[in-house]
């Protein structure tokens, strides 16, 4: 089961460097269950009523492209016009995925560096199933900003959907590393021990989550995921109205948590 595309966390403003982790990240775990169900991804973005316009507004960003091209000295500097093409991109990659490919290559012909725009190219292939050009993409990220957590998550992501756990953990240990705080990274890491049937590390991740960021209800669904598993159930039914009360808040689909 693939995630859909509101539940991946797309970059639409120029990143700020990153915090260094504070605290180690915790023990591996034993990569050796079965594959199960691929789980929920984070909220889309940070400002859900500024993604949310973006996209509603994807026709007159087609129009922002020809005015782009037609003025060529508006915006003044390379990395300005990328960023205006990948936000584009981001706007119509539910209704024009192909489109907004070409708009994320167009993107990174102007600004080649931005780790970010790597990765938002990488997410479009994750969600289009092509995990080789996912990794390639996430790694071409990292190797311009080997600090930047978001795309260690990512890469961790692709591996994830490949079922190939190790290397999912230890790319969730260097994004960690580079932000011990992300609530995309502990939700992302509890959806891999869900998949590896170890429900106390996942509820951990889950609350780690919580705590940075309330409202990242895909963390409530699989918080409801492990506690289920560990036989609380009346405490995991709460979790779930409250990931379904926070997703509707944000007009967001529900996503389905992980297997309990």
């Amino acid at each position: 089961m693939k995630p859909s595309s509101a539940q991946y966390w797309y970059s639409q403003l120029p990143p700020e460097r990153r915090p260094a982790a504070s605290e180690q990240p915790p023990a591996a775990a034993d990569p050796q269950s079965p594959a199960v169900p691929f789980g929920p991804a984070p909220a889309a973005d940070p400002d859900p009523e500024a993604f949310r316009e973006f996209r509603l507004n994807a026709a007159k960003f087609h129009l922002a492209v020809r005015r782009i091209q037609q003025e060529p000295d508006w915006p003044r500097q390379p990395a300005d016009l990328a960023w205006e093409l990948n936000n584009i991109a981001v706007a119509m990659h539910d209704t024009d995925p192909l489109q907004a490919c070409r708009l994320f290559r167009g993107a990174l012909e102007h600004d080649g560096k931005s780790a970010a725009i790597w990765s938002n190219l990488g997410l479009a292939y994750l969600e289009s199933g092509d995990l080789d050009r996912a990794v390639e993409h996430f790694n071409q990220a990292l190797a311009g900003d080997p600090g930047c957590a978001d795309s260690w998550n990512y890469l961790a992501l692709a591996h994830l959907e490949a079922g190939q756990y190790r290397q999912s953990w230890d790319c969730f240990s260097k994004a960690l590393r580079c932000d011990a705080r992300s609530p995309l990274t502990h939700n992302n890491i509890s959806v891999l021990f869900l998949a590896l049937n170890q429900p106390e590390p996942a509820f951990r991740h889950c609350k780690s989550a919580i705590a940075a960021s309330p409202d990242c209800y895909p963390a409530h669904y699989n918080l409801g995921a492990a506690m289920t598993r560990l036989g609380r159930h009346n405490a995991a039914m709460a979790h779930y109205a409250q990931g379904s009360k926070i997703s509707a808040k944000v007009g967001q689909p529900a996503p389905a948590a992980a297997d309990a």
